[in-house]
């Protein structure tokens, strides 16, 4: 061999040692494979890819099956619902949605029943009486429509009284709704509906206070329900600019038990609330979370209101979604600074930071999946089991 060929290899030797010399601390924190665009190589990832589905729309409304096989999906644009098998990645069921029924500010428009027996849809009266649609999901036929319940008085002041946010009860004998309302009616803004007549059991009325969305605690007893609160008409008080304020009602009392005030920056709006599995915890975000110590994502104790920990992002934000899985094991976030970002159960390590923005989340009932909502896309996620935390440290661009 010339000396010249020798000197040539022995050159590309030491070039490849320095790379692979470079490359053993990205390997050790697992960066590396983020690097290189490899989805879910990351060792201490504790979500990975699992499927992708073509959709058409901003989806804003997703739920999981109780057993996981299908996935319903409901997109602002359009009057269409999709039942997916998505490991499959086949549409296996449409349903149509009645004209008006869109309303991309609903906050928790889509839900399964704890049995599969129903899949609910919450949103506008639009041209009909109609707030809350139920389908047999395994067959496709409308079981029942509910129409507005006082279609003649208080709307809000788009001119409509619009379903907000929807969930069942754990026994799956409740469908609880909350309605946009005009700021003072002293009608019902919180109805329980019986999941046998479909007819309503017993409302509350929420003077000053227009709901955005609402959490069932895990054992059913109470409800956890967000809105701006709107001070009397006249009053200059100190104290009584537009806030958001959550409410904790009894649902066996059909009264409420506490109040608190979730956000000290006024004319902040609530737009998630997810309680934790333990049912000690409440998670709370904003509709737009702006700079600042207090305008981000909160977390409470609902015994008593006192607030556990918070989270500030340094860019204006909406949070879309905020998820505990059933196993208490994460808390998912969408879509801080453009990230879903997932915690810990406790909110104490942030364990992932996936890029994109969701505006709807969805979690199986067996926290193994993971299901996201974009733009003409849903990405499932499979989530590690009782996996050792490995938190990170992560800075917003």
């Amino acid at each position: 061999m010339k000396p010249k060929s020798r000197s040539v290899i022995v050159q590309g030797i030491r070039i490849l040692v320095a790379v692979a010399l470079c490359a053993l601390p990205l390997i050790a924190q697992g960066s590396l494979f983020s690097w290189l665009g490899l989805k879910g190589q990351n060792p201490n990832d504790v979500a990975t890819e699992a499927a992708s589905l073509r959709e058409d729309g901003n989806i804003v409304g997703l739920a999981l099956s109780p057993d996981g096989h299908t996935l319903a999906t409901t997109a602002y644009e359009n009057l269409l619902i999709h039942i997916w098998d998505w490991r499959t990645g086949r549409i296996v069921r449409t349903l149509k949605k009645l004209p008006g029924s869109g309303n991309r500010y609903v906050t928790e428009p889509l839900r399964f029943s704890p049995d599969g027996r129903f899949l609910a849809l919450c949103g506008g009266v639009g041209g009909t009486q109609v707030v809350i649609q139920v389908w047999n999901p395994e067959t496709g036929a409308v079981v029942h429509d509910l129409a507005n319940p006082n279609p003649h008085g208080n709307p809000n002041r788009h001119g409509s009284i619009d379903c907000q946010s929807i969930a069942f009860s754990p026994d799956g004998k409740r469908l609880f709704a909350v309605f946009n309302r005009n700021t003072y009616s002293t009608t019902d803004s919180l109805i329980a509906y019986s999941t046998r007549t479909w007819q309503p059991v017993w409302g509350l009325p929420t003077p000053s206070l227009q709901m955005t969305t609402l959490a069932v605690s895990p054992d059913g007893r109470f409800l956890a329900v967000g809105g701006m609160y709107t001070p009397p008409r006249n009053s200059n008080a100190p104290g009584s600019e537009f806030q958001a304020r959550i409410v904790i009602v009894d649902v066996a009392r059909h009264v409420i038990v506490r109040r608190f005030t979730p956000f000290s920056r006024p004319f902040l709006s609530l737009n998630q609330l997810a309680w934790s599995p333990d049912g000690v915890h409440l998670a709370a975000g904003p509709w737009v979370a702006n700079p600042g110590p207090d305008d981000a994502v909160r977390i409470f104790d609902t015994r008593t209101g006192a607030l556990v920990t918070r989270e500030t992002t340094p860019n204006e934000t909406h949070i879309y979604g905020l998820r505990y899985t059933p196993n208490g094991q994460y808390l998912i976030e969408s879509a801080l600074g453009g990230h879903i970002r997932i915690w810990d159960g406790q909110h104490q390590h942030l364990l992932q930071s996936i890029k994109g923005v969701a505006e709807s989340l969805a979690v199986s009932a067996d926290s193994r999946y993971l299901a996201m909502g974009g733009t003409d896309k849903v990405l499932v996620w499979r989530l590690k089991q009782a996996q050792p935390i490995h938190p990170i440290h992560y800075k917003e661009e």
